[in-house]
């Protein structure tokens, strides 16, 4: 496997890894699946590689340490210059007014891009109707900061909040 290849699987593995951190099975409850990982080849770069991280709380560690937060715990296993675009309570709602607001050049490009967005959409209520098409304006200027190239978009799943100490 091509060490581009590695980090893309890294990069996903350790976002899940992180956001299932310290989450065990309630009794009783569903078993959880994780889908099977993917691998893309990604370009070749001198240097770090160039990670945009657009989330919310999971991403930018609210509560805990941030070095025990999924992008710090990346930085520490392979060389990545992580760019957070995200806070504490942020809905894709939120993620698209910071995408209008001038705050980000939109036309930057990284090699990959990860969205983390969704809990707080849930726990707000915001009904699927709105929740569908803003997630798919968030996807494709995802997709545009990877350059145009979808395999460079990792999306991570909402995790099961209800089994961590604050959800």
């Amino acid at each position: 496997m091509g060490g581009r290849i590695r980090v893309a699987v890294a990069i996903a593995a350790v976002g899940l890894a992180a956001c299932a951190a310290g989450t065990p099975s309630a009794p009783g409850a569903a078993p959880t699946t994780t889908a099977p990982a993917t691998t893309t080849s990604l370009p070749p770069t001198t240097g770090p590689v160039a990670l945009l991280a657009l989330g919310d709380s999971y991403t930018v560690a609210e509560g805990i340490d941030p070095a025990g937060g999924w992008p710090a715990q990346l930085e520490e296993r392979i060389e990545v210059d992580t760019t957070i675009v995200g806070g504490t309570g942020w809905t894709t709602g939120r993620m698209l007014l910071e995408f209008a607001s001038g705050n980000l050049d939109l036309g930057a490009t990284y090699d990959v891009v990860v969205v983390e967005l969704g809990v707080n959409d849930v726990y707000t209520q915001t009904p699927i109707e709105s929740f569908g098409p803003q997630l798919s304006d968030i996807l494709a200027q995802a997709v545009s900061f990877a350059g145009g190239d979808p395999d460079r978009v990792i999306v991570l799943s909402i995790p099961d909040y209800t089994l961590t100490p604050t959800g």
